[in-house]
This record gives structure tokens, sequence and C-alpha cells, in this order.
């Protein structure tokens, strides 16, 4: 029950309002409406920066009223929508990547792998508002077509910035161990549903130096934008019980996350 609402990728906290009641129409019957009409464009700047993990996505549109959702979807050489591998990237049978606009910028992570596809893809962009509970409207929409290596997903590589908060929250204690970290393993492992096929990348990110708090959780906030600050913290606290117990400065520390995650 801890991580469940970790691996839900539920969009309820993304977007309030009547958008945020109206989601699931957007994400569904919504999109097919729209589907073959033509949009005005964006005219946004769309820029990406790759690393290990996947693909940073930013658009810098033009000015849009805050709380409006973005939408990323992905499309073959025919225009057809892709599908998603992976559950959490998965809305009605296709790919979907959330974001909210903010100041005229939209910022996503598109995980490696994540699409069910190979050769060139075409992403699209489009924003999406709402004046009222049963009506979406699409302000418009931009593409960019990018190569895409038939490369596997790795949940281990998507949750690094989460991984790497644990170890952070487990080392505040002043001790930790090869048994510990076993423990700690062990409740990752089975929280993030995490395949064995993926032992040696998990290791390798549980022996990672430590990084600024404030990074990891920008991090997080970006590959995950609708998880609840509350399930983050829950399964950090999970973490700090690996040793059985959970000391005054994990309590702390675990604390101050929260309250970067509020920011």
């Amino acid at each position: 029950m801890i991580w469940e609402t970790l691996l839900g990728g539920a969009v309820g906290g993304l977007v309030g309002g009547p958008l945020g009641l109206a989601v699931g129409a957007a994400l569904g019957a919504g999109l097919d409406i729209v589907r073959d009409r033509d949009l005005p464009p964006l005219n946004s700047t769309l820029q990406t920066l790759p690393d290990v993990d996947g693909i940073t996505i930013t658009a810098q549109t033009r000015e849009i009223p805050a709380g409006c959702l973005a939408v990323l979807n992905a499309r073959d050489i025919d225009g057809n929508f892709l599908p998603a591998r992976v559950r959490r990237f998965s809305r009605e049978g296709r790919f979907a990547l959330l974001g909210t606009v903010s100041g005229g910028t939209v910022e996503m992570f598109l995980p490696h792998g994540v699409i069910d596809a190979s050769g060139e893809v075409t992403l699209s962009l489009r924003i999406y508002e709402s004046s009222e509970v049963d009506s979406i409207d699409v302000i418009g929409e931009d593409q960019l077509t990018l190569p895409w290596p038939d490369t596997p997903y790795h949940a281990a590589r998507f949750w690094r910035p989460l991984l790497l908060l644990g170890m952070a929250v487990s080392r505040a204690d002043g001790h930790i161990d090869a048994v510990e970290i076993q423990r700690i393993r062990v409740r990752i492992v089975a929280g993030l549903k995490i395949p064995a096929t993926e032992a040696d990348i998990l290791t390798a990110i549980l022996n990672e130096p430590p990084a600024p708090l404030p990074e990891l959780v920008a991090a997080l906030r970006l590959r995950a934008p609708a998880t609840p600050a509350s399930a983050v913290l829950s399964a950090l606290e999970d973490i700090a019980r690996a040793d059985g117990e959970v000391h005054p400065d994990e309590v702390a520390l675990i604390g101050e996350i929260g309250v970067l995650l509020q920011g």
C-alpha cells in the first residue's frame, strides 16, 4: 500500500478545477475528437536534453493561462498514435506524458524505452484548457520528429532521484552498512517492482555519491509531477525503517525533503 500511489501515475493531483475534473475526457474521447482537426500551432521553441535516463523536453510557448494541461503523444510515420511499454505512461492504450504550463513553459521527462517503437517518432505536444467541467478546448499543437532507438525501459533509472533520496535518508543517522543496504534493496525492488534484470543498474545507482537534495527533488518532480508528496514521504519513511528503527536525524531529513516537495 505504501508504494502503490507512486506506481499508479494518477493525474488527479496534476491539475485542479474544471480541467482536472475533465482530464479523463481529454485523454480518451477528447483526443479522438480533435485527432484530424487542423490545430493552430503553439509556435513553441522545443528543446531536447538527453541523458542516461531519458530526454528532458522543454517547450517555450506564447503566454498561456497557468494550469493548462500539456499532453505529449507519439505517432508513427503514418500518424497513428504509438502505445507505451509501461502502464504509468499509458492512457487509453496510447503513450501520453502529462505536464502543466507555467509562465508559458512546459517541461517533461521522457524515459528511454517507454514508447513502443523504433526508428523515427513524431512527438505531438498539445495544450488543453477548460472553462466548464465537461468542456475541453485545444489551444494548439506543435510537433517534433526525432530518432527513437529500440532500447529497453529501466524502472530503476526512471526512479533514480527517489532512490538517491532514500539513500540520503538512510545515511542521515551517520551509519549505513551492507546489511542495511540489502534491506533497502528488498523494499525498493518490491515497492517499485524493479525486475531482477535491472539488479546491476540498481546496485550502481545505490552506490552513487550523494547529490544535493534540491537537485534530487527537482528531478523527481519533473519525472513524476502527479505523484503526491505524501506518497514520496511514505516511501522514504519505509526505507528509513529498513534497519529496524527510524532515527531522529532521518525524520528531520524527511521533513526537509517534504518542504522541498511543496516548494
